[in-house]
């Protein structure tokens, strides 16, 4: 889930891309949430070292999201600052299915990143968690970010 405001947002046709992931890649994840409220579907890291050369515009880097401590691939479900106080997630270690819609580029409002590549989810389960602990649908698309561009 992109935690600032995005400028723009373009919907880019990437059928070759959608189809190395249909092909190669599980369309589930497993819920897990850190110490600071952090929830996400955790991903096969592969969704990013293997797609990043798959992407129909160069000039992507991987996202800053592995090494020690990082949690590599995922997709957001709930963000720390969206917590009032932070409760265990109870559905943590389950499995979480999802299907593709659609490869995106958006601009954030960042000063670090001119461009992000995500392609959005569609996952009914993660809608329902945010709701059943009180939280509004999420402003953007659930996604997974495959690359950025930095400033």
């Amino acid at each position: 889930m992109l935690s600032s405001k995005i400028n723009c947002r373009e919907v880019v046709p990437c059928p070759k891309l959608l189809e190395v992931i249909n092909s190669n890649l599980p369309l589930s994840g497993t819920l897990k949430q850190e110490s600071d409220g952090f929830t996400y579907v955790d991903l096969d890291d592969r969704y990013i070292h293997e797609l990043i050369q798959h992407l129909p515009r160069e000039g992507f880097s991987e996202p800053p999201y592995f090494g020690p401590g990082l949690i590599g691939a995922h997709i957001t479900v709930i963000m720390p600052e969206e917590w009032t106080s932070i409760q265990k997630v109870e559905e943590c270690g389950t499995k979480v299915s999802f299907s593709l819609k659609e490869c995106e580029i958006v601009h954030p409002e960042r000063e670090d990143i001119s461009e992000v590549f995500l392609i959005t989810i569609q996952a009914p389960a993660l809608g329902a968690l945010r709701a059943k602990y009180g939280f509004s649908p999420p402003a953007f698309d659930f996604h997974i970010t495959l690359g950025t561009k930095m400033l």
